[in-house]
């Protein structure tokens, strides 16, 4: 009898929220933080603040894979537009080359920028911006 109660006590039991393993004497889930042994409001309230913080956390990524879309449009309108003055060019004139030079300079900054947005969205945004800035000087 006591070896069937010493199992069940060093059974691992999961936590009813993110089914990690948790110790009978736990209070709170030691990765999600939910109350194991707190009230019904307790554990309701950890599951409204949970949704608050998801919700943010995803409009959060929404704003970011936003950014993403912009930066990716504008190397691939910088591109293009180097494409199209180096095909449109008059061969008489020179003046196509730095306007070429620029928009697939800003396309090939632009692509890795885009890809390296989600670790540190704020910073790549300002150097998307200043690369489109200096070209839009240059020309």
């Amino acid at each position: 009898m006591d070896d069937a109660l010493t199992t069940l006590k060093n059974s691992p039991f999961t936590c009813p929220w993110c089914k990690e393993q948790i110790s009978p004497r736990d209070e709170n889930c030691s990765k999600c933080g939910y109350p194991l042994k707190g009230t019904e409001h307790d554990q309701e309230r950890f599951r409204i603040q949970r949704e608050i913080y998801l919700q943010a956390k995803y409009a959060k990524r929404r704003k970011v894979y936003g950014g993403i879309f912009v930066l990716f449009l504008l190397m691939g309108i910088c591109f293009i537009c180097g494409i199209v003055g180096f095909f449109a060019r008059d061969n008489y004139s020179v003046t196509w080359l730095p306007k070429v030079i620029v928009f697939l300079s800003a396309a090939v900054v632009l692509l890795p920028v885009s890809l390296f947005s989600r670790k540190k969205p704020v910073l790549c945004f300002i150097i998307g911006a200043i690369v489109i800035i200096a070209g839009a000087i240059a020309l």
